[in-house]
């Protein structure tokens, strides 16, 4: 369980670039372990770039960038730990994950947008063989807008992952949602 005594801190900064903005993270964090016979703690931290920058009058493109060490919650939805515990010291997990999309818009109801993202995790030597070691992701989805508190929207989502054993998976996703907004 994580009991560390220190906060996460985090600091962020936006830039408002022409036709967009520009976004600065950072992460630092501890990562403690307190078990019968285990009393551990490291330092993890994390740094990105983010933004958006507009494409013609209606389109625009998003990306992100996050490096670390020990980032785990802070990226990836849950693929990368924090660390791990080996020999009953913790070694903490570096990681990178890198996203970019491009949204497009159809006319004032729909829009659409493609997203590629990947991760790639360096877990310390004698990581289990289940142990996350990367993936790679599209997703491509259409949005409409009847009226302006409403939403529908379908997405198809292809996925890959590889572990440290070397085994590999595929996900293949269709999802659909409605929203109303209040």
């Amino acid at each position: 369980r994580d009991v560390g005594i220190l906060p996460d801190l985090t600091a962020n900064m936006k830039l408002k670039v022409e036709g967009g903005h520009l976004r600065f993270n950072g992460l630092f964090r501890q990562i403690s372990v307190d078990e019968p016979g285990i009393d551990e703690s490291e330092f993890g931290f994390g740094i990105g770039v983010s933004g958006k920058i507009k494409v013609g009058s209606t389109d625009d493109v998003r990306f992100s960038a996050n490096y670390g060490d020990g980032m785990c919650r802070y990226t990836s939805l849950g693929l990368v730990k924090d660390g791990i515990l080996i020999n009953g010291n913790i070694e903490t997990v570096k990681s990178l994950a890198i996203s970019g999309a491009y949204r497009h818009v159809w006319d004032e109801q729909s829009s659409s947008n493609v997203i590629l993202s990947m991760a790639d995790i360096d877990n310390p030597s004698g990581a289990a063989g289940s142990e996350n070691k990367g993936s790679t992701s599209i997703q491509i989805n259409y949005l409409f807008r009847p009226v302006k508190q409403v939403s529908y929207g379908i997405m198809y989502l292809h996925g890959e992952r590889e572990t440290e054993g070397d085994g590999k998976g595929k996900l293949n996703r269709i999802q659909a949602s409605a929203k109303y907004s209040f």
